[in-house]
């Protein structure tokens, strides 16, 4: 480079650091400037002939492409048809899941963001006329599975093909877990849309249970549950809501009022 006088600019995500010219400001101060708060993107869902269909603004979405992996990301052909392109991807919560871009919940209330804010940086530079559809994927993390070992998934037989830490669930009537998990939930979609890419996400899926359908764990193999404490008392309380008292559930459920001894 010649000797001379020259304007640097430094951009960082959508902020820009301008360093002008000495005849223009001839001191040792720096130009700040931002676009501020980027504001996030409204969308709805319609029903058309009864199927979902997702709407930012008025555009009715052209396409949801699934990502089956945002490591390595795969290439993103051009679309065929008009209309805003919106790419689905997953965000594991808790527990890794392969390709995926991982939170490290490492602590009650503390988050590693660095593998998701590099997955949705690279999502918008190999698209930046997409929007996002993070689906969060939330899975209790190890050191809360040792930290509520009674409020487990207890199941009656050993869930088939997994063992060690992937074995291991909170009970979906964990006290604990609800507020925790509930609690990661708000901190990962307040990280993103306090974000510079929160105009890109047109909406958030929430996914958790087997197969990420809010499946019960015990829908395989002879895995029956749940029959730990939380469940337990979870199903005393509805027995009560739905019933009252004790002889209305004998007789709702075909069983003797007063049973014989």
């Amino acid at each position: 480079m010649s000797a001379g006088d020259y304007e640097v600019t430094i951009s960082a995500n959508r902020a820009q650091v301008t360093l002008p010219p000495p005849e223009r400001l001839p001191t040792s101060r720096l130009k700040i400037t931002s676009p501020g708060v980027v504001e996030p993107t409204t969308s709805t869902i319609d029903l058309v002939s009864g199927a979902p269909r997702i709407k930012i603004g008025d555009a009715p979405v052209a396409v949801v492409q699934d990502l089956s992996s945002v490591t390595p990301l795969p290439a993103l052909a051009p679309l065929s048809v008009p209309g805003p392109r919106v790419l689905r991807f997953r965000v594991a919560i808790g527990k890794a899941l392969p390709g995926t871009a991982a939170v490290a919940w490492t602590a009650p209330g503390e988050y590693r963001w660095e593998a998701l804010d590099s997955a949705v940086s690279a999502l918008v530079s190999a698209a930046p006329a997409a929007y996002l559809l993070p689906e969060l994927v939330l899975r209790s993390p190890e050191w809360w599975d040792r930290q509520h070992t009674q409020e487990l998934f207890l199941a009656a037989a050993p869930r088939p093909g997994l063992s060690g830490p992937e074995a291991v669930e909170p009970s979906f009537s964990s006290p604990s877990w609800l507020a925790d998990g509930a609690a990661a939930l708000q901190a990962v979609v307040t990280h993103l849309e306090q974000g510079p890419f929160a105009d890109r996400v047109a909406a958030y899926q929430v996914a958790a249970g087997l197969e990420n359908r809010w499946l019960s764990w015990d829908l395989e193999g002879d895995a029956y549950g749940d029959y730990s404490e939380p469940q337990r008392q979870a199903f005393q309380r509805w027995l009560r809501d739905r019933y009252g008292d004790l002889p209305a559930l004998r007789g709702a459920w075909g069983q003797p009022v007063q049973p014989s001894k």
